[in-house]
């Protein structure tokens, strides 16, 4: 429904006298047209700009500005490059700030929302019209609905970890494993607040993903999504901490260590490690997270400044601790 919202953003830009299409996207931007007015619009039956019937009405004084900003936006809009047309559909005219109510409202997953949205814009970069980004989604949409029958044409499959279950490919690629994706943020948060049930079921899908490989699995992450600065996959974390473990060789000889008591719930835990968290280190003392990426973590520290540390080593060895006020509250 993000898609059709978009390119009925679009129609109405080339004809602002369509009730039907306005009434689909009338609680979708900042003109704050209600259900009486869209009723009013279509009892009128004008072919006429719906601006300019609703002016011409008995209208609150909040609208008497918004709907002449509203309708020269969408007259802008309608010259646009497709990319810029969007832009401004979610930041001027407010797309943006709806689709959060509405996640707010009812529980959406608002991440998922705006990744769909920012693929659009990735999408309609370099298309010189709103026609032309029109007829890419409807050739997109077709490849989509003709690839599941030509299911040993094509050398690529798209598919989920769901859907996955019980196949297998020569060459397997997980794609997007960010925390916040995979495992998600209420994954996470369950795990925080002990609710262990939906992590161990993140874990096991995981593994579905990994096995689905007969010869070769990549396993695919990055540090930005958009502008946004987003932190590696705990689950490829881990994969990487097994992997490095099984080609170390082990020393017998015998070292001196201290016994840590890592169950110790004032240390930090790999899943709690956030940007912009406020941390205690043994040594150098109270910092903010401000890098997490791959084994490493960047912290801000009071008394010593920035400082890149692995880990895994601040782990393992409870070099770190949750903030005093973290730890109070609980």
């Amino acid at each position: 429904w993000i898609v059709e919202d978009m390119l009925n953003f679009m129609r109405f830009s080339y004809n602002n006298g369509r009730v039907d299409v306005l009434e689909r996207i009338h609680t979708k931007f900042n003109a704050y047209i209600s259900k009486q007015q869209i009723a009013f619009l279509k009892k009128k039956n004008s072919k006429a700009s719906v601006f300019e019937t609703l002016l011409d009405s008995d209208i609150p004084s909040y609208q008497q500005k918004a709907l002449p900003k509203a309708e020269k936006l969408f007259k802008d809009i309608n010259q646009m490059n497709p990319d810029k047309a969007l832009r401004t559909i979610r930041e001027k005219l407010g797309y943006d700030r709806a689709i959060q109510k509405m996640c707010e409202k009812f529980g959406f997953n608002a991440e998922h929302l705006f990744s769909i949205l920012d693929t659009l814009e990735k999408i309609a970069e370099g298309l010189g019209s709103l026609k032309g980004f029109a007829d890419r989604l409807k050739e997109l949409e077709k490849l989509i609905q003709t690839s599941k029958f030509n299911k040993n044409k094509s050398p690529l499959t798209l598919t989920t970890f769901h859907s996955a279950k019980g196949l297998e490919y020569d060459k397997v690629y997980m794609i997007d494993l960010i925390n916040g994706v995979v495992p998600s943020k209420d994954d996470m948060e369950s795990y925080r607040n002990k609710e262990y049930g939906p992590m161990e079921e993140a874990v096991r899908l995981f593994y579905v993903g990994m096995t689905r490989a007969r010869t070769n699995l990549e396993l695919l992450t990055y540090n930005y999504k958009g502008n946004e600065r987003v932190t590696e996959s705990i689950f490829v974390m881990n994969v990487r901490r097994i992997i490095q473990q099984a080609g170390e060789k082990f020393s017998t000889g015998k070292r001196n260590s201290i016994a840590l008591d890592l169950s110790d719930e004032s240390l930090l835990q790999l899943d709690e490690v956030e940007l912009g968290r406020e941390v205690m280190h043994r040594k150098f003392g109270t910092g903010v997270i401000k890098e997490y990426g791959g084994d490493q973590i960047g912290i801000q520290f009071e008394s010593v400044g920035y400082k890149e540390l692995l880990i895994e080593v601040c782990i393992n060895n409870g070099l770190l601790q949750k903030s005093n006020e973290e730890i109070n509250k609980a």
